[in-house]
């Protein structure tokens, strides 16, 4: 992919907004992630954060609104990657602190996860050692106290940290995929959701006992890539993901999990209708849909 500047739309129930751009100098060639966060540990204002990789490097610039103040992008030399990053706040059963989470493709330790207490300054990274390949996003969630990983771009794997130890995610890697999946809760389970079958978007829903079978969400005319899922309100989640023949973003939604609207293109027909690779992420009251363009 060739490196491009990070542009980004929102959803407010009704429409996407026009297209625009954090800045011409912030670039990517991988998916951007997004997470709400506050500015720093002690303070309880919360900011947009973005997390993407540029020159092989973690980056990260935040805003409290995104519309005007984006901030100076800040790099960790330290952290290489060379994929999407996950990036999602997590505080353990019991714990004092809330961090920001990150994890990614290390080229040299395979897999790597590091915290912030914000203001994009970041821990020194630790290997991870879970199976599953490389796919092009980390998908990271919370889920009964637990942060929740997973990759595979063939097979699914991941692990669940409770804040001490990280473990297997038992039974995931029963499921195949043919891309990168995506995680969300809803309605109190885990849903997710990954390319397979060729033209199709399928989930599994983890309810803290097993996997569920896979179920079809979306069957598209096109290939379906890189799908990300978020919430636009607690009764409805919303699924982005690309067009493999045209490159456009699509987007559909459910309100009980298991029927998808028809998928529609992002701003269709628009002069700024986005093509690239998209990641969703609630803030402030709108859906915020970022993306690395084509």
């Amino acid at each position: 992919m060739a490196y491009m500047p990070i542009r980004w739309t929102v959803w407010d129930g009704n429409d996407w907004a026009p297209v625009q751009q954090i800045s011409s100098q912030y670039v990517t060639s991988q998916v951007p992630a997004l997470a709400a966060y506050p500015s720093d540990s002690s303070s309880g204002t919360q900011r947009l954060y973005c997390i993407y990789e540029s020159q092989g490097e973690l980056r990260c610039t935040s805003a409290k609104d995104p519309a005007s103040d984006w901030d100076m992008e800040r790099s960790s030399t330290s952290l290489k990657l060379n994929n999407g990053p996950g990036a999602i706040p997590y505080k353990p059963i019991g714990g004092d602190n809330e961090l920001l989470h990150t994890v990614y493709s290390d080229p040299a330790a395979s897999k790597a996860w590091a915290t912030s207490s914000g203001l994009c300054s970041w821990s020194s990274p630790s290997p991870l050692t879970f199976g599953g390949e490389w796919s092009a996003r980390i998908a990271m969630a919370n889920y009964q106290g637990n942060l929740i990983v997973v990759q595979g771009s063939t097979k699914l794997a991941g692990q669940s940290y409770d804040g001490t130890d990280w473990k297997d995610l038992p039974g995931l890697n029963a499921h195949l995929a043919q891309g990168s999946p995506d995680l969300q809760v809803f309605d109190d389970e885990l849903y997710c959701i990954r390319p397979l079958k060729n033209t199709r978007l399928c989930y599994t829903i983890f309810d803290g006992d097993g996997w569920s079978e896979d179920r079809d969400a979306i069957v598209a005319t096109n290939p379906p890539t890189v799908p990300s899922l978020g919430l636009f309100e607690e009764s409805t989640m919303m699924c982005v993901y690309t067009d493999d023949s045209s490159k456009y973003l699509m987007y559909t939604s459910t309100t009980d999990g298991k029927k998808w609207d028809q998928p529609a293109p992002i701003r269709e027909g628009q002069s700024d209708q986005p093509k690239g690779w998209g990641t969703l992420l609630h803030y402030d009251g709108l859906l915020y849909c970022a993306y690395q363009p084509v």
